[in-house]
């Protein structure tokens, strides 16, 4: 087996292996919820994205993206062991996770009239569901409020990153899935703060799981010729030499 084969096996094992982790969990959750151990099995799927960005990414995007994801890890397991009580623990722990994504994005973007809509439209739906919450838990409020600026701007930069790129494959799969994981945290915010949702971590939880792969899945198809930065680069002299 050559060392490309190798490497497509450990990719598709690990997003099997976070997919299966993913549907056990929720599969456990409404029978079995709270259980021994259960945290360790939430951990398990964003654990997988985690090795898939230490193995795949380069340089930059694999420092940034792999502490997201770890920030992103830290979230999960204290959430799973009391949500009630480390509440604003694991949102500091996924607001970290959104500012190193948010520093991800910024690094590949390039303001473009064609990216007003976007940020009209994202900084729309922040306010109204600021909006909504105005009249929560007055203790949380101002976290809440953080966060929800955090994941915006992460959302936006996602966005403006691809427009730069030119609604390019990868791009539109990172942007599409910064808006599912606001779409997670709103069901979130909804269920927390105004109206209570039968199985909404279930619905949270498979939005927030799809957002994660979808950000993991568009970075690694991202061509790795593409700079990470603004700066003009210098064209390569053409190939003389084919490469294998």
């Amino acid at each position: 087996m050559n060392a490309l084969s190798i490497r497509d096996t450990k990719r598709r094992s690990l997003s099997i292996a976070a997919i299966a982790f993913a549907l056990l969990f929720l599969a456990l959750y409404i029978p079995f919820h709270p259980y021994p151990g259960s945290f360790l099995i939430k951990a398990v799927p964003v654990a997988c994205l985690v090795a898939l960005s230490l193995l795949y990414l380069q340089k930059a995007p694999r420092i940034l993206f792999t502490c997201g994801l770890f920030f992103s890890l830290l979230g999960d397991v204290v959430l799973d062991l009391d949500r009630a009580r480390f509440f604003i623990l694991g949102l500091l722990f996924f607001l970290i996770a959104h500012i190193f994504y948010a520093i991800l994005f910024i690094r590949q973007i390039k303001f473009s009239k064609k990216a007003w809509p976007i940020i009209f439209g994202i900084s729309l739906y922040a306010l109204i569901l600021a909006f909504l919450l105005r009249n929560m838990d007055l203790a949380r409020l101002p976290a809440v409020l953080v966060y929800l600026l955090t994941i915006s701007l992460m959302s936006i930069f996602a966005g403006l990153q691809m427009t730069h790129h030119s609604y390019s494959g990868w791009s539109v799969i990172v942007f599409v899935g910064a808006l599912v994981f606001m779409i997670s945290d709103t069901i979130i915010a909804v269920n927390q703060f105004l109206q209570p949702i039968p199985y909404s971590l279930m619905y949270s939880l498979s939005c927030y799981w799809t957002a994660q792969f979808l950000l993991v899945l568009g970075m690694l198809r991202k061509p790795t010729g593409i700079s990470s930065s603004n700066a003009p680069r210098t064209p390569e002299p053409p190939a003389v030499i084919s490469r294998m």
